[in-house]
């Protein structure tokens, strides 16, 4: 089931990003590149949650992230019907949709007496690509990203 999210996600923000080109432009192609970006690292965890399958700790953690990766963008579209706010990427983007993120982290460390590693390298690893991904976004390295990944697909 991932792979076909994974594929058909892609597939589809192709298809998006084909359509939005002649009116958006680079920012068509960088959007792209935020989709590859993280839906691979969402097909990533829950391939390392399939790993771990016997480690239910690590499972339910590595799944739980990977189901975290797929609401960004769900929450980032809350910026059309809140007010205006001056860096939704950042507000929505990068605090509100890792909160799920934190309080797992909290309840790890309240419950347990420490962070599951599972939350510090996955967590890691999305923190990570959300900021290069907002620091690259519409700049002169992540339309021509953007586009190489969209040359390869049909």
């Amino acid at each position: 089931m991932a792979v076909v999210i994974w594929s058909s996600g892609i597939l589809t923000a192709a298809w998006a990003a084909r359509r939005d080109l002649p009116s958006q432009g680079p920012i068509a192609e960088t959007a792209f590149m935020g989709t590859v970006s993280g839906l691979s690292l969402f097909l990533a965890f829950v391939i390392a949650g399939y790993v771990s399958r016997r480690s239910s700790a690590a499972h339910k953690r590595w799944m739980a992230l990977a189901t975290i990766v797929l609401l960004w963008p769900a929450i980032f579209r809350w910026r059309h019907i809140l007010p205006s706010m001056s860096r939704p990427d950042i507000v929505l983007g990068m605090f509100v949709a890792n909160l799920p993120i934190l309080g797992a982290m909290l309840r790890d460390r309240l419950r347990f007496g420490a962070v599951h590693p599972v939350w510090m390298l996955g967590g890691t690893f999305w923190f990570v690509e959300q900021g290069i991904e907002v620091a690259l976004f519409d700049t002169h390295w992540s339309a021509p990203i953007g586009r190489a990944l969209l040359a390869i697909l049909p």
